[in-house]
């Protein structure tokens, strides 16, 4: 499959626009063999042989320029060359040529329709000159120039957008979102991070319906009329698709612009489909009307936390949502809204109170230590006593510190006491269990026996006794999962011998103290003895009469 199959109008590289990028962007190189009275040259910028005599009747400069070239070009020199006349690097035709190899990455752009369509193309321009040992002449009739591999190709027309790529198994398909580009290169698996050089970007979108659509902010100009990178491409996806972007950047929107393109979570902040401001910017008309006053001074993040501002407090401003999303915050942006929301402070009186009680800026791998950290966290404490967040003496304590370590205190308190009550609850749950056990499992010969724990206290403390990690498995004990057994000396019942792990009337392990398993020979006929008792019916484990028994 080809791009064409997917995109049957895309234009393709034409065979001179190959070879103009491989003069362009290829590092040239002269491959020369010498013999007693030539030297054989190819050139790989302008692809033709020539052969120059190391001796011959001096006529004119040239014929010495000739004879001084085919005799002192060596290895790596740095020679014109006599075809097209440029500077090049010297090789011989035995040189390893894979370390020769090069990769660009470019981007011809075309236009068609008077301009109201625009294509990308971009690719993999590739050098490759051979095998090793391959003669002047062969590589004269071998070698065209560097090859050209198209891996992406966008289609731009207006309020519509066809972005294509290859995949590295070498499948084109349509992307789905408004990125790029899509495409692996050199190998790589991350395609998102291949990137692009445009060659001819301005001199074609110029005269087509993107004309206005090439900011400053999305050039760097590492050559003459081209810009690098995929920020530039992807804005006109945007641009391109939605005309919102372009209403967006004549009011100066373009910090918010560039939040879109560089991936931001822009869809809650902004309505690319919006006909008005307000639908737009997602808020009413004075809303709107504040936000195109002040659009510079906005990004999606800020835009969107002066959005939530205006709708708890109508007389919020976007100096207040700056400074909410300033980095020296310890806490997320929409925590903090959440929070004014709770109790009903301003931004001004919230940040009044912070810099009273100690200020921003705690360590980054501690922001509780700054105020704004602690209060969000005493706050979150006063909301689970079930405190009034509205009331002043709450919301504003004299002194946060010692405010916060008394919830910190009462919160501690309360979830020991849940935990008792769990525990009390499990332990409860556990008795019938735990008489189950003892009816399916416990028995005795006079002189071993085994014996079911009582809670999870005790097979913690036989894991300390064993050496093993017997104690990982106590909660899945009391809650029935499984049943965990200590064989004992019935003289002896409180010393440890033997852990048994059991699935209904299966053994699944057994282990002695270190996890070794060593029994005495009277032990294991004891064990022999229990395993076949273990499998009676439940009315022969525990006969009720004293004939059965």
């Amino acid at each position: 499959m080809k791009y064409k199959d997917l995109i049957p109008d895309a234009p393709e590289v034409s065979e001179e626009e190959r070879l103009e990028m491989n003069e362009k962007y290829m590092k040239p190189y002269i491959f020369y063999h010498k013999t007693k009275t030539q030297t054989d040259c190819f050139c790989t910028s302008c692809l033709k042989r020539y052969t120059l005599k190391r001796s011959m009747d001096i006529e004119s400069p040239l014929d010495e320029e000739q004879v001084m070239f085919a005799n002192n070009i060596s290895r790596g020199n740095t020679i014109r060359c006599f075809s097209c006349g440029r500077t090049a690097i010297a090789k011989t035709t035995g040189v390893n040529r894979g370390r020769l190899a090069e990769w660009h990455y470019l981007c011809r752009w075309y236009s068609a329709d008077n301009g109201n369509t625009v294509y990308a193309v971009c690719g993999e321009l590739v050098s490759g000159f051979g095998q090793i040992g391959m003669s002047i002449e062969e590589m004269a009739k071998k070698y065209g120039g560097a090859l050209w591999i198209p891996l992406h190709v966008v289609r731009y027309r207006k309020g519509e957008v066809i972005n294509v790529y290859q995949k590295y198994t070498g499948v084109w398909e349509y992307s789905e979102k408004l990125t790029e580009p899509k495409c692996c290169i050199a190998g790589s698996l991350y395609p998102q991070y291949a990137f692009f050089e445009d060659i001819n970007a301005k001199d074609v979108i110029k005269d087509t319906f993107m004309r206005y659509y090439l900011p400053s902010e999305y050039q760097k100009q590492p050559k003459a009329n081209s810009y690098y990178g995929r920020d530039g491409k992807c804005f006109l996806m945007f641009a391109a698709k939605y005309p919102t972007i372009e209403m967006i950047m004549k009011i100066g929107g373009n910090n918010i612009v560039r939040d879109i393109v560089y991936g931001s979570h822009y869809k809650r902040a902004i309505n690319l489909d919006g006909k008005s401001a307000a639908e737009v910017f997602r808020t009413d008309v004075n809303t709107a009307a504040i936000i195109r006053q002040n659009i510079r001074k906005l990004d999606v993040s800020t835009l969107q936390a002066f959005r939530y501002l205006r709708k708890i407090f109508p007389n919020a401003t976007v100096a207040e949502a700056i400074k909410i999303c300033s980095p020296m915050n310890n806490i997320n942006y929409t925590k903090i809204i959440a929070l004014l929301r709770k109790t009903g402070i301003t931004p001004a009186k919230y940040y009044n109170y912070i810099d009273k009680q100690g200020g921003l800026g705690g360590c980054w791998h501690c922001p509780t230590a700054a105020a704004d950290g602690l209060y969000y966290d005493y706050i979150k404490e006063c909301e689970q006593l079930g405190y009034d967040l509205k009331d002043s003496q709450i919301n504003r304590p004299k002194d946060l510190r010692a405010a916060h370590e008394r919830t910190a205190s009462a919160v501690n308190a309360i979830i020991a006491e849940q935990e008792a009550k769990k525990l009390a609850n499990k332990q409860r749950k556990y008795q019938e269990i735990y008489q189950n056990y003892v009816r399916e499992y416990e028995y005795s010969d006079g002189e071993y026996c085994i014996i079911v724990p009582k809670n999870a206290a005790e097979i913690i403390k036989e894991g300390k006794d064993q050496h093993h990690c017997v104690a990982g498995y106590a909660e899945r004990h009391i809650t029935g999962k499984l049943a965990i057994l200590f064989m004992r000396k019935c003289e002896k019942p409180e010393k440890a011998l033997y852990t048994i792990e059991m699935d209904k009337h299966k053994v699944v392990q057994i282990r002695g103290a270190g996890n070794i398993t060593n029994m005495t020979d009277a032990q294991k006929l004891f064990w022999k003895k229990w395993q076949e008792w273990c499998k009676l019916p439940m009315s022969k484990k525990h006969p009720k009469s004293k004939k059965s028994a």
